[in-house]
């Protein structure tokens, strides 16, 4: 369930910008595909947040839902291959 009016500069790491008109932090794969499936039922413009080190929200805020992708792990795969967690 995204929260409302929850003001990004939480999570931008220079502590700027204003709120987002609906919010979801992620932690999870299954999360962020819920979100996507919520957002796209309420018919909502969504914007992908990640670790958001270089980015400038304005102080107006976003007028669609943001989804924070917050991935944590690391797991090893066959054929030498990787998967990590981001934002």
């Amino acid at each position: 369930m995204f929260q409302e009016n929850v003001p990004l500069s939480t999570y931008s790491n220079i502590k700027i910008g204003g709120p987002a008109r609906y919010f979801k932090l992620c932690t999870t794969v299954a999360e962020v595909e819920a979100a996507l499936k919520e957002a796209a039922a309420n018919k909502w413009q969504v914007k992908i947040l990640g670790g958001a080190t270089n980015l400038l929200i304005s102080y107006e805020g976003v007028s669609s839902a943001v989804i924070k992708v917050d991935l944590k792990g690391i797991e090893l795969l066959k054929n030498n291959q990787v998967r990590v967690g981001a934002g």
